[in-house]
C-alpha cells in the first residue's frame, strides 16, 4: 500500500521502507538540570564543575549510543599497569612529587574517588585515614591514591591528607572514572600489587572492619 502524495515537497513511500532512528537523540529541557550521577545531588548546583556530565548544555541534552555495559568481573580481569592508570607522577599533600611506580610498586592500592565539598567524603576521609596511619605503622605494603573532584589544587592537597593523589587537572582522572564505572563519591576501589581490581567495595569494608579490611584484602593477595 502506497502513501498518496499531498504536496510538491511530501515523499511517497510503500510499506516496505525502513525508517532509521537518529544516530543521536535530541532532549530539549526548559532549563538545565545534570544527569543524577553523584551521590551528593544535593551539592551539585553549587559545583557544577566538579563532576564530568556528559555533553551537556543550557537547554539541549545529546546523549550518543551508551557503551556496553562491563561487569565487575570484567575489571578484576588481568593485571593493569600503574602508569597507565595513574601517569608519570603523583603529588604528595605537601605538593611535591613522587614517581608513580616509586610510591605504587609492590604495594595494594587504594583508588579513592572523593572530594573536600562532598559531605559523604568529609565523613568517610577520618576512617579511611585510621586506618592508612595504622596500616603505616605495621609498616604494610599499602597507598591510597586520591583522584580528586575538587575545584583547585589547594582544596585538593587538603583533601590529601598523608597519601598520594594524582596530580591537579590530570586528564587520568577522566580515564579512571570510565574505566571504574564511577557513579557516586566516596568510591575507594582495591587494587592488587598487579594492578587488577580486587573489590570495588573498598569503602562499605573500611566502614565495617576498619583496619581489619586491609589484612582481608592482603589475604586475597600473594603477599
Amino acid at each position: 500500500r502506497s502513501v498518496t502524495q499531498r504536496g510538491p515537497h511530501q515523499p511517497s513511500f510503500s510499506d516496505k521502507t525502513i525508517l532509521q532512528p537518529p544516530l543521536f537523540t535530541r532532549h530539549v529541557f526548559l532549563f538545565a538540570a545534570p544527569p543524577p550521577r553523584l551521590s551528593c545531588p544535593e551539592l551539585v548546583p553549587h559545583h557544577p564543575r566538579s563532576t564530568p556530565f556528559p555533553l551537556f548544555a543550557m537547554g539541549c541534552l545529546f546523549s550518543a549510543p551508551e557503551e556496553p555495559v562491563r561487569t565487575a568481573q570484567d575489571l578484576m580481569h588481568g593485571p593493569t599497569d600503574f602508569l597507565e592508570l595513574f601517569g608519570d607522577t603523583l603529588v604528595r599533600s605537601d605538593g611535591s612529587t613522587v614517581p608513580t611506580l616509586e610510591g605504587c610498586t609492590g604495594k595494594i592500592i587504594g583508588v579513592l574517588f572523593g572530594a573536600s565539598w562532598c559531605p559523604p567524603c568529609v565523613s568517610f576521609s577520618p576512617k579511611i585515614k585510621d586506618l592508612y596511619d595504622a596500616i603505616s605503622k605495621d609498616k604494610e605494603p599499602f597507598e591510597i591514591v586520591l583522584v580528586s573532584s575538587d575545584n583547585s589544587e589547594k582544596e585538593m592537597l587538603g583533601y590529601t591528607k598523608d597519601w598520594l593523589s594524582l596530580p591537579f587537572g590530570s586528564p587520568q582522572r577522566q580515564f579512571l572514572e570510565k574505566k571504574y564505572q564511577l557513579s557516586d563519591i566516596p568510591t575507594l576501589i582495591i587494587l592488587r600489587p598487579d594492578g587488577s581490581v580486587m573489590t570495588l567495595k573498598g569503602r562499605s569494608d573500611v566502614n565495617n572492619f576498619g583496619k581489619a579490611a586491609f589484612y582481608e584484602w592482603k589475604g586475597q593477595t600473594d603477599m
